[in-house]
């Protein structure tokens, strides 16, 4: 009840939305709001409000009516990748780790060690792990606008995809080197690439790549998906760790492999690009990098050509 309380009474003391105010006509307040929360000059500002108010108008007369409109370019692109950011981040393993931690401290490390055998010993780990998740979110608040999405993205996976070979080594004891403090070790740093990633990034990724045309039905469709994949996750993970244990973290650490691979290709840097920046998506572009775009668009010429 407590957080509830807090967060009940520190949301009257947060301003309303610039946007918001411009939408009602109350320009002024919205020009005392972004004088407050940002550090900007009198014309930056001024600039907003402009900008702000040409969206508005644009998205007045052209705000999407239909969510079949979200499956039509330029919308398509988009909204592909904001599902796709969501689902990974529920597949990634993170579940597994944050919501059956005893469990997974039971039966992947303590059950196997003469040093490591109380039940609280797994409680202690439960604890620690939601400690290290806490904290290395806080990087993240701090250096996302100076590293960027698409770093963060590829070095978290890249964290939890090696986390995770080397915790599935562990339980197989394929060298026989590596240790059950080992296994406790690399299921907390999984944790920390999560934490400065794959946590806080994808939610933050969705509102900055949806125009805002699309925004509020691509985003609550995001979020629906979101949550219905770790609703599928959190049935299936306590039902496969417990009959392929090794196995399932093997998995895992494909899956994030896979999640390194996708974003290289196809998921844009979106750092200091304006809600109202729409040449982000509406390129026609399906791949970040320059060559393997120009050989798409040369073999789809040469298709449509033959066809």
């Amino acid at each position: 009840m407590i957080p509830s309380i807090i967060l009940s009474l520190g949301i009257l003391f947060c301003p309303f939305s610039p946007r918001w105010l411009v939408s009602r006509d109350r320009e002024d307040e919205a020009r005392d709001v972004l004088m407050t929360i940002r550090s900007a000059t009198y014309e930056e500002i001024k600039d907003e409000i402009d900008r702000i108010k040409n969206e508005l108008v644009e998205l007045r007369e052209n705000e999407i009516e239909s969510y079949r409109q979200l499956f039509q370019f330029p919308l398509l692109r988009p909204f592909l990748l904001g599902i796709g950011i969501h689902i990974l981040q529920q597949i990634s393993g993170i579940n597994a780790i944050l919501y059956y931690a005893p469990d997974v401290f039971n039966q992947t490390v303590i059950n196997n060690s003469s040093n490591l055998s109380s039940e609280n010993t797994s409680l202690v780990m439960t604890g620690s792990v939601g400690t290290i998740n806490f904290l290395f979110t806080i990087p993240t608040i701090v250096a996302i606008d100076k590293l960027g999405r698409r770093v963060l993205l590829l070095a978290g996976a890249t964290t939890m995809c090696i986390s995770f070979l080397i915790v599935t080594i562990s339980i197989k004891n394929l060298y026989g080197v590596v240790s059950n403090w080992m296994q406790i070790v690399f299921l907390h740093i999984f944790v920390a690439g999560f934490a400065f990633s794959w946590g806080p990034i994808p939610c933050i990724y969705c509102a900055e790549i949806f125009p805002l045309t699309m925004r509020a039905k691509a985003t609550s469709i995001t979020l629906a998906v979101n949550w219905g994949v770790d609703c599928i996750v959190s049935f299936v993970v306590p039902l496969v760790i417990r009959q392929h244990n090794w196995q399932t973290f093997l998995t895992f650490c494909i899956i994030c492999a896979f999640m390194i691979i996708i974003v290289y290709l196809f998921y844009p840097e979106t750092k200091r690009k304006h809600l109202e920046d729409r040449n982000l998506m509406e390129s026609g572009q399906v791949f970040i990098l320059d060559w393997l775009e120009l050989r798409r668009r040369r073999n789809y010429v040469t298709l449509s050509t033959n066809s």
